[in-house]
């Protein structure tokens, strides 16, 4: 039996053949690249601390020690010093959108185009959708210990990766906004210790959505209303302002009211908002008062 062999194109088929291999070749290295080539930064990204402004925070664990040894070298270990960690806020670093929600770990990747910022160990995010925009500064989540039981901090890390995201991490040796500069210095826990304290960037926005005020309503309406720059908590009352000392409703960033609870007649609602550093804010809703429900009366005929 003969054995099989191979039989190449001549002439002008070895040609073609040539150049369907070289334009194939080139197709698949221009896609690796596009994959495997790592984000390069021009310049250090400015980010702020991830920690409620005007409250201090410790760097219990710092670079290259412990569990900070691999690609996440560069992370930090962060718990509050004069107060609970645990449902403390956690602020965006820098503005971006969601890339990732790790629930087991309590995990939260921004994407800020060109560099990522991660959020770990988290009890909760405000919003895990993929694409949610969050500003810098924002409440993205608050403060717990997923992944990590019984000790409650924030696990922050900022890194570079592949333009897939996952491969070719690298963190980064972090600079912050607020003068705290974090280089490498050598050996384990470095930068241990550390106490640094947020600025603050700007008082809560309360956003209203519902019954439109000067109007009459039998059904069963409510107000919606949610805060932005928040995460300090709120308080609502009808026709009066609420107390500023403390916020009926601690680490809360949305509510309603419905109107029944108001009663009949011509109300206004108060909204008052805490950010995260104690920065408030009062907003009315309904600039002459807002209509509740009106009793109607049916009038019995006298034929």
């Amino acid at each position: 039996m003969k054995s099989p062999r191979l039989t190449l194109p001549s002439g002008r088929n070895r040609r073609y053949s040539l150049i369907v291999l070289l334009g194939w070749l080139l197709f698949v290295c221009s896609a690796l690249t596009s994959v495997f080539i790592p984000n390069t930064l021009s310049a250090a990204p400015q980010i702020i601390l991830p920690t409620p402004p005007g409250e201090a925070w410790r760097i219990i664990q710092g670079y290259g020690c412990g569990t900070h040894n691999a690609w996440d070298r560069y992370s930090l270990d962060l718990v509050q010093v004069d107060g609970p960690t645990y449902g403390a806020p956690v602020r965006a670093a820098a503005g971006g959108e969601v890339w990732h929600w790790e629930s087991r770990s309590g995990t939260l990747i921004l994407n800020h185009g060109g560099f990522f910022t991660m959020y770990t160990h988290m009890q909760g995010a405000v919003d895990t959708t993929r694409g949610r925009i969050f500003e810098v500064g924002e409440t993205l989540g608050y403060a717990g210990d997923r992944g990590s039981p019984g000790v409650p901090h924030l696990h922050f890390t900022l890194y570079t990766a592949n333009r897939d995201g996952w491969s070719g991490k690298q963190s980064l040796p972090l600079s912050f906004a607020e003068g705290y500069e974090l280089p490498e210095i050598g050996g384990c826990n470095q930068h241990g210790g550390t106490v640094m304290t947020a600025m603050s960037l700007q008082p809560p926005q309360i956003n209203f959505s519902g019954p439109q005020p000067a109007q009459w309503y039998r059904g069963d309406e409510r107000i919606v209303f949610d805060i932005t720059w928040g995460g300090g908590g709120m308080s609502q009352r009808w026709n009066e302002e609420p107390a500023g000392d403390a916020p009926m409703f601690p680490a809360v960033i949305d509510g309603y009211a419905p109107l029944r609870d108001a009663g009949d007649g011509m109300h206004t609602l108060y909204v008052r908002a805490w950010g995260p550093d104690g920065k408030q804010t009062l907003t009315t809703y309904g600039r002459s008062g807002l209509t509740a429900l009106r009793r109607v009366r049916r009038c019995r005929s006298t034929r």
